[in-house]
């Protein structure tokens, strides 16, 4: 009896998970790019794109709280549409060599993610896709670049 329970607790747990995870899948990704709910890196890149837009971190942090994407900042700072790839280089570099001075990140892992950055070519991390992570794990999001677990 208390393997038919075991086994069937596991089955509802599994099937719970897959369907979570088919709904979230199905969710198209919001307009522009979609800056995450945080995380290690967080911080370093709203304060690089701060600085690269001549806003304040805390004027950035408003504007994502209200809905806004970095890419909707950026246009309506003058940026043009094809110029917001490169700027978003810039930005995770900037972020990157941050992250390593304040000892967030080693060395290596921050020269294997700017090397998965750039070596996409016309594709710096932007766009709809599955990415591969440096630990060897799965990550879903909104690019198949360096962050894409956000």
């Amino acid at each position: 009896m208390k393997k038919i329970l075991l086994i069937t607790l596991i089955a509802v747990v599994t099937a719970g998970g897959f369907a979570v995870r088919a709904a979230y899948a199905q969710t198209a990704p919001p307009p522009g790019v979609a800056l995450g709910q945080g995380g290690p890196l967080h911080t370093y890149i709203v304060a690089a794109f701060a600085e690269k837009l001549g806003l304040s971190v805390d004027e950035v942090n408003r504007r994502l709280a209200a809905g806004e994407s970095l890419y909707q900042m950026a246009l309506s700072a003058g940026v043009r549409a094809e110029n917001f790839p490169i700027l978003m280089v810039q930005v995770r570099t900037q972020a990157l060599e941050a992250a390593v001075q304040d000892g967030v990140m080693t060395r290596a892992r921050a020269d294997f993610m700017l090397q998965r950055m750039t070596r996409s070519g016309g594709n710096p991390g932007f766009g709809a896709g599955r990415c591969r992570l440096g630990d060897g794990g799965n990550a879903y999001g909104w690019g198949n670049g360096m962050m894409g677990g956000r």
